[in-house]
């Protein structure tokens, strides 16, 4: 590793860090799903608010547990994400 090292240099990797609200979302989103049916239901749940980016907890907490299942996300599902947003 360290001819490795020498040769390449050393690798400057940042970690990618989401605000907390962000991050708990995404986790709760993903559960117990593919990569790639986490990735649609996020995207509609992104899709409900009018904001550019991820919504705040502010304007997911104006949002019915109704509306997040219209974006595919389960009945607990919705329930988790709005207590993350309180």
């Amino acid at each position: 590793m360290a001819r490795l090292i020498d040769h390449i240099g050393h690798v400057k990797l940042l970690p990618h860090r989401l605000p907390p609200f962000q991050s708990l979302t995404h986790a709760v989103i993903h559960q117990q799903l593919n990569g790639k049916a986490a990735g649609t239901i996020l995207g509609r749940f992104r899709a409900l608010f009018a904001e550019n980016g991820f919504p705040t907890a502010e304007a997911v907490l104006k949002a019915s547990p109704e509306r997040l299942r219209g974006a595919g996300l389960s009945r607990p599902k919705a329930s988790y994400v709005l207590g993350i947003a309180k």
